[in-house]
C-alpha cells in the first residue's frame, strides 16, 4: 500500500513538472495559487486527519 501511494505521488510530481514547464507562465500561476492556499489556517484539521487515515489503512 505504501509503495502504491509513493509511486502515485511521484507520478504526479513528474507529470506536474512537465506540465508546468511546457505551459507559458504557468509557474507564476502555480506560485500564486500555492501562496493563497498556504494562507488558509486548516493544517490543524487536515494534517491529523490525513495522518490518522494513513496509519489506519
Amino acid at each position: 500500500m505504501f509503495l502504491v501511494v509513493l509511486s502515485t505521488i511521484a507520478m504526479f510530481l513528474v507529470w506536474g513538472g512537465i506540465v508546468v514547464r511546457s505551459v507559458l507562465n504557468s509557474h507564476d500561476i502555480v506560485h500564486a495559487i500555492t501562496e493563497s492556499v498556504a494562507s488558509i489556517p486548516t493544517e490543524d484539521v487536515i494534517a491529523p486527519t490525513l495522518f490518522n487515515g494513513v496509519l489506519l489503512q
